[in-house]
């Protein structure tokens, strides 16, 4: 359609202030680079349409890429009039990554048509300081379509334009990306439906990788309100009542805890996963521990913020994150973090989203993205920006795979209430501290506790002592493991030492 960019691979030494960093050195590269880098300019399809942005957008073959240089990782970089806007962009050899994408500022006002631009590309083995102009050719650039919302009200225009950032010559460099396990964690999405689908996801890596003993009810495919899908039941369980794939309203972070506990605890898995989170105040996002259906979200929050070194806690230790960002004009969007790191001292996030979500897409088969983004306090309001000042990850939330269960056992008439802990773990679960508690009228015997090991693979049975009571009791079972607590509760009637009419619970 429209553009071009100028890519060249230049095979000298590139020497900064402090620091000197090698590229690669081949020479057949120098023409192939546009083999394997698309270029484009955003046009944003947000409440006010925004044709030819100041977005400019970078995608990556990865395995091409590294196959090109004969190596497992480098970092990209790219000068244009603009300057130094793709910066130390880290290539790495992730499973299953095949294309990363990338945001930067083209430099232009909204509106403009970038028919053509110059740009100098380098592949470095090692992330530099500085990067200045070198020789540049003229590329074609493709238009790339951006309709990525759905959090709280529609946003009403478009993203403020991409910072540039500034790095440390004393700052860390890592990453730690999560192997993509399956096609399906990344599902395309209906108008506004990235807060189920960002659920949606999350549930399915963590069936990928737990499939022994978590596994979700329902298929994880492109759904809609009210289907049999798993998207399509969190849309209905977060009040996401949408008419048809172009047309459907957004939901409130409250709305999205509260549909994916209900959806949780209405399909047998209530006590199957740890919840966690952080950052309140936006999107009606609650502060404090969150209670709903009988399921806890630990608040974990700094000063109601989001850290992030809490959300590098979490991917590192495989339990699965979805942020949520306000867009600096209004509106916001949920992605689903799969890595993260630091390229000297600067923190970054990867991420998976559909950009697009059936606008102009109607085969639902485009839009798919892995991307990453740096996330500094460029404002310095001690919250983290998504890639410009303007726009902040105000809300993270976690979930990891309980790695015990706990089951009430169901009998007609009872003397006892009985539950089994189960121990899903590949490790010991040593004091495993447990109570049973009756409410209601039970002058004898209504609490009854103790501490167990569960060794792992294993399950160990508790019980209640004799109680004695009258009428509607509820009976509460709770064990606490590594500072988390889970419980489940049962109605039943006491007719002296007789329980009847319990249920069996999960």
């Amino acid at each position: 359609m429209k553009k071009k960019l100028i890519i060249v691979f230049f095979c000298t030494l590139l020497i900064t202030g402090a620091t000197s960093v090698a590229k690669f050195e081949t020479e057949e590269n120098q023409c192939s680079l546009a083999d394997v880098l698309t270029f484009g300019q955003v046009d944003f399809f947000f409440e006010e349409e925004q044709k030819d942005s100041s977005w400019g957008h970078l995608s990556i073959m990865v395995p091409e890429l590294l196959e090109m240089y004969q190596t497992q990782k480098g970092y990209l970089n790219v000068y244009i009039d603009e300057g130094w806007v793709v910066q130390n962009q880290l290539v790495d050899n992730v499973e299953n990554m095949k294309q990363l994408s990338i945001y930067f500022d083209l430099g232009v006002k909204n509106g403009e048509d970038v028919q053509q631009m110059s740009a100098y590309v380098q592949f470095l083995s090692e992330p530099t300081l500085e990067f200045k102009d070198g020789p540049r050719d003229e590329y074609n650039v493709v238009a790339v379509e951006y309709n990525a919302q759905g959090l709280g009200p529609m946003s009403p225009a478009v993203p403020v334009e991409i910072d540039l950032i500034e790095f440390d010559p004393s700052g860390y460099t890592y990453d730690f990306t999560k192997p993509n396990l399956e096609e399906n964690e990344n599902v395309q999405c209906a108008k506004n439906q990235c807060a189920p689908m960002g659920v949606a996801n999350s549930l399915q890596y963590l069936e990928n990788r737990h499939s022994s003993f978590f596994n979700v009810p329902h298929d994880h495919e492109i759904g809609l309100y009210g289907d049999d899908t798993l998207v399509g039941q969190l849309d209905e369980y977060m009040g996401r009542a949408a008419s048809s794939r172009t047309n459907g309203p957004g939901v409130m972070a409250d709305e999205m805890l509260e549909g994916k506990f209900e959806y949780l605890a209405d399909n047998g898995l209530r006590t199957a996963l740890i919840h966690r989170h952080q950052g309140h105040g936006y999107f009606d996002m609650p502060s404090g521990d969150f209670t709903h259906s009988g399921i806890t979200s630990y608040d974990e929050s700094v000063d109601g913020k989001v850290t992030f070194d809490w959300i590098e806690e979490q991917v590192r230790n495989c339990e699965d994150v979805e942020v949520g960002i306000k867009w600096g004009s209004g509106g916001g969007h949920v992605v689903r973090i799969y890595g993260c790191g630091k390229t000297l001292g600067q923190p970054y996030l990867r991420y998976k989203h559909d950009r697009l979500q059936t606008h102009n897409d109607l085969t639902d088969t485009q839009g798919l993205e892995e991307a990453q983004v740096f996330v500094s306090d460029l404002d310095g309001d001690g919250m983290m920006n998504w890639g410009s000042a303007g726009n902040e990850i105000v809300f993270a939330v976690s979930e990891s795979v309980q790695p015990f269960r706990l089951v009430i056992t169901v009998r007609p008439v009872n003397l006892y209430v009985y539950a089994t802990i189960i121990n899903y773990a590949e490790y010991d679960l040593p004091n495993v501290i447990w109570s049973i508690e009756a409410e209601g009228f039970v002058p004898f015997g209504p609490v009854t506790s103790g501490n167990v090991e569960v060794p792992a693979g294993g399950k160990v049975q508790i019980q209640s002592g004799i109680m004695f009571g009258v009428g509607p009791v509820s009976i509460t079972a709770m064990v606490s493991i590594r500072a988390y607590d889970i419980k489940q509760e049962v109605q039943c009637f006491m007719l002296g030492p007789l329980l009847l009419g319990m249920k069996e619970i999960y």
